[in-house]
Formats: C-alpha cells, sequence, structure tokens
C-alpha cells in the first residue's frame, strides 16, 4: 500500500485571513475527498492556531519565519510536496531542493513594476515545479510575465457554499453598508471611512458595519472619533463568522488597493449582495454590471451607493444576478481535482 503523499503548507502570516481560509479549504476539501495526502499546515506561532485547531488541521509552529526556522520544518516533516503561499513563502524555500508549488493569492502594486522583490521571485521561479494564480490579472500584471507562461495555472478560489448560507442564519447586527476584510494598507479601510463620511452628510442615518482587525485598526478608531462617525460605524473586530454580517447588509464595500481574487466578493454575492469595489485584480472576472458596480473616487462611490439604497427594486434585481453568478465559484470538487492532478503529475504519479 502507497503511503500517503505529505504536502506542507508555508504561510508567512500567523492570522487568519484571505490565504488562509483558502489554504484551510484546500486541507479540509482534500481530507473529505481524498485519502491520499497528509497535509500539514506551516506558519509561525500566534492567534491562527486556535483556528487551526478548531477545523482539526495539523500545524507545525515556527518560532519566526527566518530561514533557519523553515529549514528546521522541512527537516523535520520532510514533505513530498511543499506548497508556498505568497512572495515570501515562495522565496524562502526555492532555495531547498524539493518539489515545490509557489501559489499566488494577490498581486500588489509593485507586482507590475521593476522591483527588488519581482527580480528575486524571477530568478527563483525556475526552482518551482508549478504556479498556481488565483486570477488571470495576477499574470497578466507581472512585470515579467512572459517567465510564468509554461508553469502557470489559474485555479480560481471556490467558496463552500452549505458552510456560508448555514453561518449566514446566526443572528447578527443589520447594516446598509459592511466591510470584510484585514484593517491594512491593501485594504484601504481609511478609504471605506471617507466614503461613510460623506455619505453622512446627506444620510445622517446611514449604518456601516466593519468585520476585521490589523494594523489600521487605532487609526480607523481615531477616525471615527475625529469625525463624529460612532453613532454610524460599529466595528466588530475579526470573526470567524462574517456571513451573518453578510446576510443582514445591504451592499458590500470593498475598497482594495489590490486583490488577486475576491473571495469575499464571491461570498456576499452567494448571500445575494450586491458588492461595490474598485476595479482591481481579480474583482474584474468576478463582477459585472449586473451584480454590483466599479468605482474608483470617493464621489464615484458616494453616487452609486446613494443611487442603489434609494433604489429597492434595483438592489433586489441585482441580488439575483449576484446568486446566479456566485454558482460558478462554488464547485470544490473540481478545485479540488484539479490540485489534485497538479500534486501528482508533480510527483510523477499522474
Amino acid at each position: 500500500m502507497m503511503s500517503k503523499i505529505r504536502v506542507m503548507h508555508l504561510l508567512k502570516s500567523n492570522r487568519y485571513s484571505g490565504a488562509e481560509n483558502v489554504v484551510c479549504q484546500i486541507i479540509e476539501s482534500t481530507r473529505n475527498q481524498s485519502n491520499d495526502y497528509e497535509m500539514i499546515y506551516v506558519s509561525p506561532k500566534g492567534p491562527i492556531e486556535g483556528i487551526l485547531e478548531d477545523k482539526d488541521i495539523n500545524f507545525f509552529g515556527l518560532n519566526n519565519f527566518t530561514q533557519k526556522e523553515i529549514g528546521r520544518a522541512i527537516d523535520l516533516l520532510n514533505p513530498d510536496i511543499i506548497h508556498a503561499h505568497d512572495f515570501s513563502a515562495s522565496v524562502r524555500v526555492s532555495k531547498y531542493n524539493r518539489k515545490i508549488i509557489s501559489h499566488l493569492h494577490n498581486n500588489p502594486t509593485w507586482f507590475s513594476k521593476l522591483d527588488y522583490r519581482t527580480l528575486i521571485y524571477t530568478f527563483s521561479i525556475h526552482r518551482f515545479k508549478g504556479i498556481i494564480g488565483v486570477s488571470r490579472s495576477i499574470q497578466n500584471e507581472y512585470i515579467f510575465k512572459n517567465k510564468l507562461n509554461k508553469k502557470f495555472l489559474v485555479l480560481p478560489n471556490v467558496v463552500d457554499k452549505t458552510k456560508v448560507l448555514n453561518l449566514a442564519n446566526e443572528e447578527s447586527y443589520s447594516s446598509d453598508l459592511l466591510f470584510v476584510g484585514r484593517l491594512s494598507r491593501e485594504k484601504d479601510p481609511l478609504f471605506f471611512l471617507q466614503i461613510v463620511k460623506k455619505l453622512v452628510e446627506s444620510n445622517p442615518n446611514i449604518q456601516a458595519i466593519m468585520v476585521g482587525d490589523g494594523a489600521l485598526l487605532n487609526e480607523c478608531e481615531e477616525y471615527i472619533v475625529s469625525n463624529s462617525l460612532f453613532n454610524n460605524v460599529k466595528m466588530v473586530g475579526f470573526e470567524q463568522n462574517p456571513y451573518k454580517y453578510m446576510s443582514k447588509t445591504k451592499i458590500l464595500i470593498m475598497t482594495s488597493v489590490y486583490e488577486g481574487f475576491g473571495l469575499v466578493a464571491i461570498e456576499a454575492m452567494l448571500l445575494g449582495k450586491p458588492v461595490v469595489c474598485r476595479p482591481v485584480g481579480g474583482l474584474v472576472d468576478i463582477l459585472d454590471n449586473e451584480t454590483g458596480a466599479f468605482c474608483t473616487t470617493i464621489d464615484e462611490f458616494v453616487f452609486t451607493i446613494t443611487q442603489l439604497l434609494a433604489n429597492s427594486s434595483d438592489i433586489k434585481l441585482r441580488e439575483t444576478k449576484a446568486v446566479e453568478r456566485a454558482q460558478r465559484y462554488c464547485d470544490i470538487s473540481s478545485f479540488q481535482q484539479t490540485l489534485d492532478t497538479l500534486y501528482k503529475e508533480i510527483l510523477g504519479l499522474g
């Protein structure tokens, strides 16, 4: 009997957010659909540990994200495949003589520029057996995209439809607008608050909820206080179940400066919520004018949101279209099968 294929998923972050959610989904779906793998989640120790324990996912904790600690994990775990998530993890493991997959979950602003990070990643590409991108935009926007072609596979993220619909039934606060994401520069939560501030000028009763935690938490709280928005904005912090807030909002707002895919948009659409966002990354492929709207400036966001909130029939129409469009991102079986094929091809088992 053939021993199980050991896959080491390596992540730099010790907190739970978009990429971490996807990795958990990969591990859970593989466990449910195949008995061929042993998957181990490897990252620095931290808040992620409690979530992984709840999900019964094997975890190997690093004391820090250094070459020495990563090497220790590789020596002890001896994985058949290292599935490295995003740039830092991919570059760090490229020095090892292992079968490596580089999985790119986002395309930051420096991605399209001549930058030391793009150079380092490009020099590492020859060590990767495969490169996964969550959207075509990742390949298209990379400055050295011709270097990716032969190894690049577009594998859009998927949503666990049953899980989202079940968790959405939990009690929560209702809102007009919802922000879900890490409070970080790339998600631009302060831009969201600026939108709310402008909306309050004409609609003082507007209600917004922010779900998430991060480096900009204090700045967001200070902005709310200094602009007297405490009656309009509720910050609920990190939530393992953001779906209960999605189900009770009218519109999801995404102010990301860049977005490799946009999983939050799919989850909200599945619950029938229109999405108003910046036209960045994978969101351009996920959304259209029937399921949401693309905006760039604060004034554009304010105008679009005002029009939607004033027209319940328009929101209702977009709700129906959003649910329909989200269905294409719910095929977990196909997602897992694609990964299974890639893993086995890399090991010469295909």
